[in-house]
């Protein structure tokens, strides 16, 4: 009987961009969710108080946010373009959209 273990490297790659795709999604989902929940609070906060130096500090604070969530992206859409080049065309497109929608 032979029990040794055989690796499949297409699989195991396959797996990592799968991975490396949802993280990505994750992210976006984060920067839409977090940073939106954060503006809104921001909005609020601003309507209560009236202050300008409040809201330029928690404007830094959400934008800090932002830069961070999207420079987590950013190394991930690398890692997937190293994984697989025919996935980078649409990773690109999606990040492109997803950053025009930020504009909205």
């Amino acid at each position: 009987l032979d029990f040794s273990i055989s690796v499949d490297e297409n699989k195991e790659a396959r797996q990592r961009v799968a991975y490396l795709v949802e993280e990505l999604f994750n992210n976006t989902g984060k920067i839409k969710s977090g940073v939106s929940d954060e503006t809104v609070e921001l909005l609020a906060s601003v309507k209560a108080k009236k202050d300008g130096k409040h809201f330029k500090n928690v404007k830094k604070e959400v934008d800090a946010l932002y830069k961070t969530l999207t420079d987590e992206s950013a190394a991930v859409t690398k890692k997937i373009a190293s994984l697989s080049p025919s996935l980078s065309d649409r990773v690109a497109e999606f990040n492109r959209r997803e950053g025009d929608r930020k504009l909205c």
